[in-house]
């Protein structure tokens, strides 16, 4: 037989689930909120990666996106390495083509700070056969703009090596910059 505290032990148990359901939403729904966006802008700016390929010419077969605000893609057939740095509503894009450079590498610029090695900036370097044209430098990491690394230096030693497998000249050892 119910009673009423029996009553009221029921209304207070189906209280404390609706708090604490209405709580758990709280910090669940914004949490989603923030994928979900994240994901749409990150398709957003992998569409608008390809579409300024496209007006290049280029059909990217390869392509990696970092920081929400990083490209770099290649076009294998073409022999065209493409990168893309969108800072700030400022947009850097670079096509390189890949039978003009004689050589890639990494550049690592680190340095020690009590016991610790702060990394400044991460890219490649990519020198022409063309003396006359100026090394070019495909930022991945910038201290000063991104708080701490995360996987660049990965991914740029990935690139260094799908780059050099693509070079037309075997690449020569250059020690990497500290």
């Amino acid at each position: 037989m119910w009673n009423t505290q029996n009553k009221i032990k029921i209304k207070m148990d189906l209280g404390s689930i609706i708090f604490g359901l209405f709580t758990l939403a709280c910090f669940v729904v914004p949490v989603f909120y923030l994928q979900k966006l994240k994901k749409k802008e990150k398709k957003k700016f992998l569409k608008n990666f390809l579409d300024v390929a496209a007006q290049n010419g280029l059909v990217i077969s390869q392509s990696d996106y970092w920081r929400h605000s990083y490209a770099i893609g290649i076009d294998s057939k073409a022999n065209r390495l493409f990168y893309l740095k969108k800072r700030q509503g400022v947009e850097q894009k670079t096509v390189i083509n890949l039978s003009e450079v004689v050589n890639c590498r990494l550049m690592n610029m680190s340095r020690k700070v009590n016991d610790s090695l702060v990394v400044d900036h991460v890219g490649l370097n990519l020198t022409f056969r063309n003396a006359s044209m100026p090394e070019q430098t495909l930022e991945f990491y910038n201290k000063e703009e991104s708080m701490g690394i995360d996987d660049e230096l990965q991914l740029c030693e990935k690139w260094k090596a799908i780059t050099d497998s693509l070079l037309q000249v075997t690449p020569t050892k250059i020690p990497v910059l500290h």
